[in-house]
């Protein structure tokens, strides 16, 4: 399977753009003109670094950064997220991976699969233009880790996305519309084979432990 992943929702239905306001501020994402038959479009896989937290933090969406170059992988870079039947509603999607003490971020945030809202990201409104073209929004991603890994063996693991649309409203009832798994690996490449060097119980849950501090 090629790196660059495209989904199909309908094929051959014409794509619907993101409602972007002319006098709104520009929002981080980009909308473009619906150029795949999907509803989740992953970036290929491409050597990418991650940042090292601390693992009392792991479920915070944005902790303590211990070491900003920790090591690096094979991992997408960007999710495009799209409307392609001519539906309009909204839209949320999760990220779930397999490797433990590994997060993900989206646009620098990161929601934890475990928690209240089993991961699932803000829902965004789609919609489709008059003449019937459509769009995506792209999100950025990033990575971190909460825990030590290895400098010798590249550790191999899959991350799922699910989309799920509701044309009922920003709070549902939702319906999975879509979903897509890619195969993934990370190495560290800081310190020597055997000593990482990184304290990953430094921080307490608020922040990092000041010297001679107790948590």
């Amino acid at each position: 399977m090629s790196d660059f992943s495209r989904r199909t929702l309908v094929r051959g239905a014409a794509w619907a753009v993101p409602v972007i306001s002319v006098a709104a501020t520009v929002p981080a994402f980009a909308a473009s003109r619906c150029s795949v038959n999907g509803g989740i479009t992953v970036g290929p896989n491409t050597t990418t670094g991650y940042r090292a937290i601390c693992s009392s933090q792991a479920q915070q969406s944005t902790p303590t950064t211990i070491k900003q170059v920790y090591g690096n992988g094979e991992l997408p870079q960007y999710i495009d997220i799209c409307t392609c039947d001519q539906i309009t509603g909204w839209y949320r999607w999760r990220e779930t991976d397999t490797l433990s003490g590994f997060q993900i971020e989206v646009d620098g945030l990161h929601v934890d699969q475990f928690g209240a809202n089993q991961g699932y990201r803000p829902a965004v409104f789609l919609d489709v233009n008059p003449d019937g073209t459509g769009g995506c929004k792209r999100f950025a991603l990033s990575y971190r880790t909460s825990t030590e890994r290895s400098r010798t063996n590249r550790q191999n693991f899959s991350i799922t996305w699910t989309l799920e649309r509701s044309t009922g409203g920003q709070d549902g009832p939702w319906v999975q519309v879509d979903q897509f798994t890619r195969q993934v690996s990370i190495i560290r490449t800081t310190g020597t084979n055997n000593n990482d060097g990184t304290d990953f119980n430094q921080c307490s849950t608020q922040g990092r432990i000041a010297a001679g501090a107790t948590d």
